[in-house]
């Protein structure tokens, strides 16, 4: 459904949300990874990275699949042994971080980033530059504190925690998944709006 389904169709991002639940479940890990999932997973982002249109429901789901895949140590160790599969993921979620998206999204991605900091081992891969992650978190957060509500004055508290993740990646402070996801969840708690009904799930973001 998800792959042949037109993007951004209400099927579609039913069939992602829906993704992302069952992600949160024990054997999930292994069954992504059997059925190719990971590898799709990044092929589809890139494709939502440059598409200016995407659809924000799909950005942001995602973004907090690919939060509670990266957080299961069988899917890290996959990695860790597909270093370009690895690398293409780093792209794509850094390619992710416009001031243009919602915050909601941009804290999922933010959290990848972290994940993938504190607990994949690039010891031994030559492609992957840490320093460059860094970099491109310091360029986005200094994009965000430039813009126009910031400089007026009026960013509300969850522009504000997502400047506080982009602090934690560069400092890449050590803190509990559960915790980090903590800060996206309070404010999520306040907010209202939502594209449809059914899409309003809550988000179950695991270790």
């Amino acid at each position: 459904i998800v792959k042949h389904e037109e993007r951004g169709s209400v099927t579609q991002r039913f069939a992602v949300g829906c993704l992302q639940k069952i992600s949160s479940w024990k054997f999930a890990a292994g069954e992504f990874i059997g059925q190719n999932m990971v590898q799709w997973l990044v092929q589809f982002l890139e494709e939502l990275v440059k598409d200016k249109d995407s659809n924000s429901f799909l950005l942001t789901y995602c973004a907090a699949l690919v939060t509670n895949i990266l957080g299961q140590k069988q899917v890290q160790q996959f990695l860790e042994q597909n270093e370009n599969l690895f690398v293409l993921i780093i792209e794509s979620l850094t390619g992710l971080l416009k001031v243009d998206h919602s915050h909601q999204t941009l804290q999922y991605v933010l959290m990848d980033l972290f994940i993938i900091l504190q607990n994949v081992d690039t010891a031994s891969m030559k492609n992957f530059d840490r320093s460059a992650i860094h970099l491109k978190v310091k360029q986005f957060k200094n994009a965000l504190a430039e813009s126009e509500e910031a400089k007026d004055g009026l960013l509300d508290s969850m522009k504000t925690s997502t400047l506080d993740l982009c602090d934690k990646i560069v400092t890449e402070e050590e803190l509990p998944i559960d915790k980090l996801a903590s800060i996206v969840r309070q404010e999520e708690s306040g907010k209202k709006e939502q594209e449809l009904v059914f899409e309003s799930f809550p988000d179950e973001i695991v270790a």
